[in-house]
């Protein structure tokens, strides 16, 4: 059903848990169009919590409206290939 509405458009990720530091960080690779793109996030109790970062955590895109699945899609098909974050982080939103 997905195909018949979204065609395209469909975002494709595969959703790794990962434990470091007594907490699980949701680890999201990208395929398709946005096959260029890893995210990770942790959920937290609230936004003062302490945590420790993973060395292969990189920036902090939290609250970053470039990095929505809705705009990660368009600015990659506006591209007309997969942005690499580098990029992503560049772009206009």
């Amino acid at each position: 059903m997905l195909n018949t509405v979204c065609g395209e458009r469909c975002v494709e990720k595969t959703r790794h848990s990962v434990p470091h530091a007594g907490f699980i960080w949701a680890v999201d690779v990208y395929e398709g169009q946005l096959a260029t793109i890893v995210l990770a996030e942790i959920e937290l109790s609230d936004e003062k919590q302490a945590f420790e970062k993973p060395d292969w955590a990189g920036t902090e895109i939290t609250n970053d409206p470039r990095f929505h699945n809705r705009a990660l899609f368009r600015l990659c098909t506006d591209a007309g290939r997969p942005l690499t974050v580098a990029e992503l982080l560049t772009a206009a939103t």
